[in-house]
């Protein structure tokens, strides 16, 4: 089989500073790029990697921690804009009547759930250890505790 002509070591360099950039980069996506054919794209992407593996593992992990960061970034911000839209409701009564609770309601119940996720706790319950009848007795107790505490 015929083979075409040595990929200059400018087009390896283009390659390697794409996967820098992102390191799951396909062949497709980095001919786009380089303006290499695909097939030779997807040859000399595995080369790269290949060579320098550990380099490149590194480099998935911290973008992998890069997007974590800003997905939490990105939850922070929706919460913050959620508090505050819960905030004004509480404060207008007339806006509060109109506002669907079963949104409401949904919405909390998301953001408690992935957040419990995201600490990782349980986010659903398979099983009850307890009695319900004892769990009652426990929270009638410890209310009474927080009474005795706050009655200052």
């Amino acid at each position: 089989m015929a083979r075409g002509k040595k990929t200059s070591d400018q087009k390896k360099e283009e390659v390697k500073a794409v996967l820098y950039i992102n390191p799951n980069a396909t062949g497709k996506e980095i001919a786009q790029i380089t303006k290499l054919p695909e097939r030779t794209a997807y040859d000399l992407r595995d080369k790269v990697i290949n060579e320098d593996a550990d380099t490149f593992a590194a480099l998935r992990n911290k973008k992998k921690e890069e997007f974590i960061d800003e997905a939490w970034n990105v939850v922070t911000k929706i919460m913050l804009t959620a508090d505050k839209k819960i905030d004004m409701l509480l404060r207008d009564p007339e806006s509060l009547s109109k506002a669907n609770i079963r949104d409401i309601a949904i919405a909390l119940g998301t953001i408690y759930d992935k957040q419990a996720l995201a600490a990782g706790e349980p986010t659903n319950i398979t099983e009850r250890q307890e009695p319900v009848q004892e769990l009652i007795r426990k929270l009638e107790t410890k209310m009474q505790e927080y009474k005795k505490l706050t009655s200052n």
